[in-house]
C-alpha cells in the first residue's frame, strides 16, 4: 500500500561490509516478522500460513480452473493461523468467486457464514468486519444495509481495500447509480490499472450514463491489454448480470 515498513542508517568501516550485510538482513527479517504479526488488522506471524495465503491469492487471480484451488489454499492458511483475518476475508471472497456460495447450496452458505462470523469475532466494529458482513448482506434484499457496510469497508487499505471499493462500484452500478459507479470504478482502475476484469466493469455504467464515446474508448484500451479480449467478454457479462441483479 506504499507505506514504509523499515529504514535505518548504517555507518561502518568498509572492511566490515559482510558484517553489515548480515546485520541488515537480520534487521529486515525481524521487521517483516513484526509487520506480519502486528501491522494492519489481520496479519500473521506464521510463515507457512502466509505462504498458503499467497498461493490462494495467486490462484484466485488466475483462470477459473486454477481459481478453484484458492478455497483450499486459503482454507489451509486459516487452519494454520485461525486469527489470520486477512486470509479469512479472502476466503469469504473466494467462496463467491469460485461458485461455492453462488451455487446456492446450504453447505456453501454455511461455510461462508462461518468465515464471516470468524472475522467479526476477531475484528469487531472494524472495516474488516463490515466487509465480511457485506457478503452476507449481498445475499439479502436490504440495499441500505449493504451500501452502509460497503461504504465502511472502503476504508480498508491494500489489495483488500481495492476489492472493497470495486464491490462498492458494482453495487452502485446494480442499483442504477451509474455516475457514482463511474467515479468508484475510475478510482479502482487508478489503483489497479492492469486488471482487465476490473476495467471492464466501467463499461456498463458509462453506457447507462450515455457516455458512449468514453465507453468505446475504454473498450479499445482493454482490447489492447494482454488477455483483454477474453477479459472484456467475461467482465461485460458479469457487469450486465449485476446491472440486472441476476
Amino acid at each position: 500500500d506504499g507505506s514504509q515498513i523499515w529504514s535505518d542508517v548504517y555507518e561502518r568501516k568498509l572492511e566490515d561490509i559482510f558484517a553489515i550485510q548480515e546485520e541488515i538482513a537480520r534487521t529486515v527479517a525481524q521487521a517483516l516478522r513484526l509487520t506480519l504479526a502486528t501491522g494492519a488488522v489481520g496479519g500473521t506471524r506464521n510463515f507457512a500460513a502466509y505462504d498458503e495465503f499467497l498461493a490462494g491469492r495467486a490462484a484466485l487471480n488466475s483462470n477459473f480452473v486454477a481459481r478453484t484451488e484458492a478455497v483450499s489454499r486459503l482454507g489451509k492458511a486459516v487452519a494454520l493461523d485461525p486469527e489470520f483475518v486477512t486470509a479469512w476475508l479472502w476466503l469469504i471472497d473466494a467462496y463467491v468467486r469460485t461458485g461455492v456460495v453462488g451455487s446456492g447450496t446450504p453447505e456453501g452458505v454455511r461455510l461462508q457464514d462461518e468465515a464471516i462470523d470468524k472475522v467479526v469475532s476477531l475484528a469487531p466494529d472494524s472495516p474488516e468486519a463490515s466487509f465480511a458482513l457485506s457478503y452476507r448482506a449481498a445475499r439479502g434484499s436490504n440495499l441500505s444495509e449493504l451500501e452502509r457496510l460497503l461504504r465502511e469497508a472502503t476504508a480498508l487499505t491494500g489489495s483488500q481495500g481495492v476489492r472493497a471499493r470495486f464491490r462498492y462500484g458494482q453495487f452502485l452500478s446494480s442499483v442504477g447509480r451509474p455516475r457514482d459507479a463511474i467515479s468508484a470504478f475510475e478510482a479502482v482502475n487508478r489503483e489497479e490499472p492492469l486488471d482487465v476484469f476490473m476495467r471492464t466493469n466501467l463499461l456498463l455504467p458509462l453506457e447507462l450514463a450515455g457516455e458512449f464515446d468514453r465507453a468505446e474508448a475504454a473498450m479499445q484500451d482493454i482490447l489492447k491489454m494482454p488477455g483483454g479480449r477474453d477479459g472484456a467478454v467475461l467482465g461485460t457479462a458479469v457487469s450486465r448480470a449485476m446491472g440486472a441483479r441476476d
